[in-house]
């Protein structure tokens, strides 16, 4: 009984650990990955849509930028009206000061708008892997007999994983809490597939890691009797004047007794 129930909780927590680990794979790639990749995606077309601007000057034009704002702030607006304008002016401006900034840090950590465009599309890519993989781990998170192929599908997502980890540490774009996620990820798959794989080493017919209690077959209701059929039954089982049920005393019936009598 106890082996029984040892059995029966690694199976439950392997099942939720895949489970868990596919959830969450799903949920990283769509809330995550896919904002990174069009993030990365747009920062390279901004740069590439504004070469004119020279990274060289953009640290002096951002100092005298700050220090007239600082002017404009004190001063404080007079009008309504003149706030506004200056408030576009400002918008118009300040987006410009971005772009520059922009290119001021990527000539310092030496980074250039085709590495931006190169991690979109990594971050996209890997966006798609981590949902293909999540479903098949939330799908076959109770399958023993699909153990094999999970194990295929978590080698394959590592493999990816450390590709993009290289991938992202070259172009200088790579998170630390990013990669301790994916390790954290990957040992939860790793854990689970190979409890499954136990389970189906040791009991090679088996199918399902925690089975299903099957539902207890619903009462067949009783036939309801007409009010005929019941005063049939009650007339039936009624006793006759002397004590006994319907027929002769001696418990002969009918066509006996008239036999008896004489012709």
């Amino acid at each position: 009984m106890d082996e029984k129930m040892k059995q029966a909780k690694s199976a439950l927590t392997a099942r939720m650990m895949i489970l868990a680990a596919g959830l969450f794979l799903v949920f990283n790639a769509v809330s995550s990955n896919f904002q990174y990749g069009m993030t990365y995606l747009n920062l390279s077309k901004i740069v590439l849509e504004d070469p004119e601007t020279d990274a060289s000057e953009t640290e002096e034009d951002f100092k005298e930028t700050e220090k007239q704002a600082g002017a404009e702030e004190a001063a404080g607006a007079e009008k309504a009206a003149a706030e506004e304008a200056a408030g576009a002016e400002d918008s118009g401006a300040s987006q410009e000061i971005d772009v520059k900034a922009l290119k001021a840090d990527m000539k310092r950590l030496g980074v250039t708008a085709d590495d931006f465009h190169t991690v979109g599309i990594a971050f996209l890519v890997m966006a798609v892997i981590r949902i293909l993989a999540g479903v098949f781990c939330v799908v076959f998170a109770n399958r023993v007999d699909k153990s094999s192929l999970l194990l295929k599908v978590v080698i394959g997502l590592a493999v990816f994983e450390a590709a993009f980890a290289v991938l992202l540490f070259l172009k200088k774009a790579l998170a630390l809490g990013a990669l301790l996620y994916a390790v954290l990820i990957l040992v939860f798959l790793f854990w689970g597939v190979l409890k499954l794989r136990k389970m189906s080493k040791e009991d090679p017919e088996r199918v399902y890691a925690v089975q299903s209690v099957p539902k207890a077959a619903p009462a067949q209701p009783v036939p309801k009797k007409s009010i005929r059929e019941r005063a049939m039954m009650n007339t039936e089982t009624e006793p006759s004047s002397d004590g006994t049920l319907d027929g002769s005393s001696d418990g002969t019936d009918g066509s006996e007794s008239e036999e008896s009598l004489p012709e």
